[in-house]
């Protein structure tokens, strides 16, 4: 119920309040709504060994150590899959195809610094191409936005920032 309110309207819940609604749902026996919490959390996280093994902890308390394994490795693996799907997208010329699969992905993942800006990317690549839109640049902006709140030291976030920065130049 908790994951269904978050999602409807929009929220984020932290990390550390989706591991502890997690726990709660593996030991009710709620067992999907626990696998939710950890997916969102994994997708958002899947970079940070500091995240996954509180992950594997939160697993270990409940008993179901084989299983985050699992879990775990699957969200990881989900995670890789869809930026690498639409990075291999763009590279490939389908840029329009790239943008709405990383959108999806950002939308689902908005702490995933590197789906985001992926997403950012295929958008000014995009704009470099077919010229500027003012759809594609409020994007572009929110989701530098996003990321400077949360990871602004990522190596993709400084990259994309500064090329985003450079196009904007060019405008002026």
């Amino acid at each position: 119920l908790a994951l269904s309110v978050a999602r409807e309207k929009g929220l984020q819940l932290d990390e550390t309040t989706s591991l502890d609604m997690a726990k709660s749902c593996y030991l009710q026996g709620r067992d999907d709504e626990g696998a939710a919490f950890v997916r969102q959390v994994i997708g958002n996280n899947h970079e940070s060994e500091k995240v996954l093994d509180v992950v594997r902890k939160v697993f270990d308390e409940v008993g179901r150590k084989d299983e985050g394994a699992a879990l775990i490795k699957q969200s990881v693996d989900d995670a890789v899959s869809i930026n690498n799907e639409g990075v291999n997208r763009a590279r490939s010329g389908d840029l329009d195809g790239a943008i709405e699969l990383l959108e999806q992905a950002a939308s689902r993942m908005p702490g995933n610094a590197h789906v985001v800006m992926n997403a950012a990317h295929s958008l000014i690549v995009h704009m470099q191409q077919h010229g500027p839109q003012p759809d594609k640049l409020r994007k572009v902006r929110d989701y530098i936005a996003l990321t400077r709140s949360r990871n602004p030291r990522h190596p993709k976030f400084v990259q994309v920032n500064g090329m985003f920065q450079e196009m904007i130049r060019g405008l002026g």
